[in-house]
C-alpha cells in the first residue's frame, strides 16, 4: 500500500453528499479515501462512478480509493468495521460521519434502538 498523507473514511459514501465528498477528496493523490457503504456492490459502484467522473473532468484517476462495508443498523457490523479499519488503516486521520437514514415512521433495529439515531 502506498503511503498517503491523509487517510479519510467517509461513512455513507455510496450516494449523494457522501459520494460527492469522496469524489472531491480523492482528486488529491495525497489522500486515501475509504468509501463506506452497507454492501460491497454499492461501494464498488461508487468507486467506479468516482473514477469515471475523474476521467470526464480530464483528471488522471488516482488509485487512492478503498472501501469498507457495514450495515449500521446492526451494531455488531459497526464493531466489526471498526476493527477492520484499525487493522487495515492504522493511520486514519479523518472520519466524516455522513451515513444516515430518514424514515417516515419510527423503526426499531434488532439492537432495540430507533433506526434513525442508530445509523
Amino acid at each position: 500500500m502506498t503511503s498517503y498523507h491523509r487517510y479519510i473514511l467517509i461513512t455513507g459514501a455510496t450516494d449523494g453528499i457522501g459520494r460527492q465528498t469522496a469524489l472531491e477528496l480523492s482528486a488529491n493523490p495525497e489522500n486515501l479515501v475509504i468509501v463506506h457503504g452497507r454492501n460491497a456492490q454499492r461501494c464498488q459502484e461508487a468507486m467506479e462512478y468516482i473514477r469515471g467522473q475523474q476521467s470526464v473532468a480530464k483528471q488522471t484517476p488516482h488509485d487512492n480509493l478503498d472501501s469498507v462495508v457495514a450495515d449500521f443498523s446492526e451494531l455488531r457490523q459497526v464493531a466489526d468495521m471498526a476493527e477492520e479499519v484499525m487493522r487495515r488503516f492504522p493511520k486514519l486521520n479523518v472520519l466524516l460521519c455522513n451515513a444516515g437514514v430518514l424514515l417516515p415512521k419510527r423503526q426499531v433495529t434488532k439492537d432495540g434502538l430507533e433506526m434513525t439515531f442508530q445509523v
